[in-house]
């Protein structure tokens, strides 16, 4: 059988997830058991165990969450908490989270252009695919019909950070490498292989790639940038109030937080000062 060929090295990752030696999967694998055949109707044909013959840079398979699959199958959901602000917290509700996560990624294609639905917007994605995340979401957890917004805006979130991410990692650093770039990622074999071709015309269009360049300038202006990653001011919040009293933490206090590492120090002069800055003008108006 032939061998896929070797293409350059990436450049090197910041997500701790990612192999820093990227390689090719091999098309071989295939199973015979029609059981493992899969379909839906966006257009995606494949097997479960199938490789893709596309860049593989994950140290093993995307999460799919199949515990949950087993549970609705069993009828059993679990209750979602929310705090004073009306936003999930806890256990459960990151649960959620990751499960919103995977239908995102796997209900919505990758070829939609934007998040917000109307027939004046080609390409959008539909109020059917919006409903299939709530009713999976409802299906699986005890929550009430006044969070479909929140959870539509959970997932319009990690729709695009999906689609961030493809672009950042499979698409980018492998500009002068086509042939990496033939196949959807190994990593994620629920891609159409039409829907990826289409994503990868999107992304390196000349328009795009000046679009993002000015977006990356714009972000290098950010001073200040969090250290959060996952879980985000909700879960520092529920972290904080563990250690200290409801009123205690206020915006400032998370600000600050946010901006720390592990050991409570800052990663450059400029945050520190700027934290100081924060806590002075809090002294003063106590006194």
């Amino acid at each position: 059988m032939a061998r896929s060929k070797s293409a350059s090295t990436p450049k090197k990752s910041k997500d701790k997830g990612l192999k820093l030696k990227k390689t090719k999967s091999s098309k071989k694998s295939r199973s015979t058991s029609a059981d493992a055949s899969i379909s839906d109707k966006n257009g995606s044909s494949h097997r479960k165990d199938e490789e893709t013959g596309g860049l593989k840079l994950l140290k093993r398979h995307c999460v799919t969450m199949s515990r949950i699959s087993k549970r609705k199958s069993l009828r059993q959901k679990r209750v979602v908490l929310f705090n004073i602000k009306g936003t999930p917290c806890g256990k459960v509700a990151k649960e959620m989270q990751s499960y919103i996560g995977v239908l995102a990624r796997r209900k919505i294609p990758i070829i939609r252009t934007t998040w917000r639905t109307s027939k004046s917007i080609p390409g959008c994605v539909t109020a059917e695919e919006k409903d299939k995340i709530w009713l999976r979401v409802q299906g699986a957890f005890e929550i009430g019909p006044e969070k479909r917004k929140i959870v539509l805006e959970s997932a319009s979130s990690k729709w695009r950070e999906f689609k961030s991410r493809l672009t950042r990692h499979y698409i980018m650093p492998y500009l002068d490498d086509p042939e990496s770039l033939k196949f959807p990622p190994d990593d994620y074999r629920f891609i159409n292989k039409d829907h990826w071709t289409q994503f990868v015309a999107e992304r390196t269009n000349p328009k795009f790639l000046e679009l993002r360049r000015i977006a990356q300038a714009r972000r290098e202006k950010n001073k200040y940038p969090h250290r959060m990653s996952r879980k985000g001011y909700v879960g520092l919040e529920e972290e904080l109030s563990t250690t200290m009293d409801e009123e205690e933490v206020d915006r400032a206090t998370l600000w600050i937080a946010a901006r720390q590492t592990k050991q409570g120090t800052f990663k450059d002069e400029g945050t520190k000062q700027c934290a100081d800055k924060i806590v002075k003008e809090l002294e003063g108006k106590d006194c």
